[in-house]
């Protein structure tokens, strides 16, 4: 059911792929009818269920719960739909449900001629739910006449579970993950509450215990909690459900997505492998390999995820960012625009934009206007201005931070270390001392309890080398470039490549700067010859002939 909605982003598939023109459907949002208006998530649930049955279906293309929300209940025009979706047919309906009887009314349209190809009303037990929408399944591949395979059959036999309370359970667990897409942790604590008690009623809902498995995932990963046991507990339920059926898609998504969490790429890779080819996704694969440096098979993957997302604003977003990693500045403005026309208030897509232009051509221009009129949109801003060398501006953006610590998958920084950076290019070098020591002693706190943290180690070898400790910051560089090497992690190594470099610049050493730039340049990573002609960062080395020998082109 609205499982699939993490299912989104997966895996992998032949290089060939070309959907049937008939054999393409959306499923669209379904009717409420039901006298209580909170049994929307019941409809809901109807509704991403039937999109998950027919998704295990190779050869049917079916268009992703998320694009398929862009038209709600209302006035349709299926032409238009079938344009913007680029497919042959939709699916909608109405779901009632009172006590504990159902009714699913659902018809199937053909978008060029509009005629109705099937209809067809069901009014069942609560408790034969889970039937009806295989039931549903195999009427519409019969009327586009898709062929199943035995496993597509077998698949579509299974039913998440028989109880019809911990369906329900199940149901509101999904409402709460899929409420909003930056995961709060709010959502995802009454997500684990309602997923935990379904578990409670039927302990063997594989289901609902793959589904645990990537909440906790989640909440690990967007660092709600990064402790082991939080990823431990992701892997014991993806244990579990595999323990439940070894052949069950869910179960090996569970634990592919536990190792890729993990960074244990390969195992990862292993367990996709065992989804089979009739119901693949392509986001967790595209992920996956460009951490290990199949930049060219992920990208395909990235395309035919937005094949069956297509307006999935962040498809376009993260494709974007796999072309600027590549160096392929054209392509990452084309997808980068193809975001903001769909959701023109995208704010990490214009930065981005006014980034790239940065990079490609050195252009300061397009992130001048952003910064003049976004001020305080976020995050990026802060350096920004640094690269714009506005450091009264950086100074002013760092006292009005709403967050005194920045987290992400590559660093934890205290709105310390900004102040630091904006007062040492003003020359203020004892404001620059004491923000630095108060960045410092955050840090290492945060490391007593967190030792192995690279994301900490990072910006603390910044602060160490700024706070002129050369030795402590060179050394805590290469342990975390140590632990996320290239071999090991493709998109977060290049980053710690860069981090040395910008260490040693620092330190004023010009020689070692420019050779893990060199390095740098060579590889997919976030950097250009442009970029290192504006970024203050490099000032201490820029005259250094090494570095101005690199910015030339001359280096070997």
């Amino acid at each position: 059911m609205v499982f699939a909605v993490w299912m989104l982003r997966q895996f992998l598939a032949p290089t060939d792929f070309t959907p049937a023109e008939n054999r393409s459907i959306a499923v669209l949002p379904l009717e409420n009818l039901s006298p209580d208006p909170d049994d929307a998530y019941f409809t809901d649930g109807v509704h991403d269920d039937i999109i998950t049955q027919l998704s295990k279906i190779g050869d049917l293309k079916v268009i992703a719960r998320n694009s398929v929300m862009n038209f709600p209940v209302g006035s349709r025009n299926y032409k238009q739909i079938g344009e913007e979706l680029n497919v042959a047919t939709v699916l909608e309906g109405s779901v009632r449900r009172a006590d504990d009887i159902v009714r699913v009314s659902v018809q199937l349209i053909d978008v060029e001629s509009m005629r109705t190809l099937w209809a067809e009303t069901y009014d069942r037990h609560l408790t034969d739910i889970f039937t009806l929408q295989s039931e549903i399944a195999r009427e519409i591949t019969g009327s586009l006449r898709v062929s199943l395979t035995e496993e597509e059959e077998k698949q579509l036999e299974t039913p998440l579970t028989e109880n019809a309370q911990a369906y329900e359970l199940y149901q509101r667990s999904m409402d709460y993950s899929v409420r909003r897409p930056d995961f709060k942790r709010e959502d995802i604590d009454i997500a684990i509450d309602f997923m935990e008690k379904a578990i409670e009623v039927d302990p063997q809902f594989l289901a609902a215990h793959a589904g645990l498995s990537f909440h906790h995932a989640l909440y690990y990963w967007y660092g709600h909690d990064q402790s082991p046991q939080r990823l431990e507990l992701s892997k014991r339920y993806a244990d579990r459900a595999f323990e439940l059926d070894p052949d069950s898609e869910w179960a090996n998504l569970a634990l592919a997505n536990y190792y890729y969490r993990s960074r244990e790429y390969a195992r990862a890779l292993t367990y996709l492998e065992e989804t089979g080819a009739s119901s693949l996704y392509y986001g967790l694969s595209a992920w996956i390999q460009r951490r290990i440096g199949m930049w060219e098979q992920s990208i395909q993957n990235q395309k035919r995820e937005i094949e069956l997302d297509p307006l999935n604003v962040g498809n376009y977003y993260e494709l974007a960012l796999s072309y600027l990693q590549l160096r392929q500045y054209d392509h990452a403005i084309e997808y980068l625009n193809k975001a903001l026309s769909l959701a023109p208030d995208f704010d990490s897509a214009k930065q981005s934009v006014a980034r790239t232009h940065i990079l490609w051509k050195g252009d300061k221009e397009p992130l001048r206007r952003y910064i003049s009129q976004n001020p305080d949109a976020g995050v990026f801003n802060y350096y920004s201005y640094f690269l714009l060398r506005d450091y009264e501006g950086m100074l002013s953006s760092a006292e009005r931070m709403r967050v005194e610590i920045i987290t992400g998958q590559a660093y934890v920084i205290p709105k310390q270390f900004y102040a630091g950076l904006a007062y040492t290019y003003l020359g203020d070098s004892p404001d620059a001392r004491f923000q630095f020591e108060e960045a410092r002693k955050i840090l290492e706190e945060k490391l007593q309890d967190r030792p192995d943290d690279y994301r900490i180690l990072a910006t603390l070898s910044k602060v160490y080398a700024f706070l002129n400790m050369p030795g402590e910051a060179i050394s805590t560089a290469e342990k975390v470039y140590d632990m996320i090497p290239l071999e090991k992690d493709a998109l977060l190594g290049s980053d710690y490549i860069i981090n040395i470099a910008e260490v040693y610049a620092i330190l004023g050493n010009g020689v070692m700067a420019a050779e893990y730039l060199e390095k740098a340049l060579s590889i997919p990573s976030s950097i250009s010859v442009q970029m290192l002609k504006i970024d203050p960062i490099w000032d201490p080395v820029r005259e250094h002939e090494s570095f101005r020998k690199l910015v030339a082109g001359e280096a070997a």
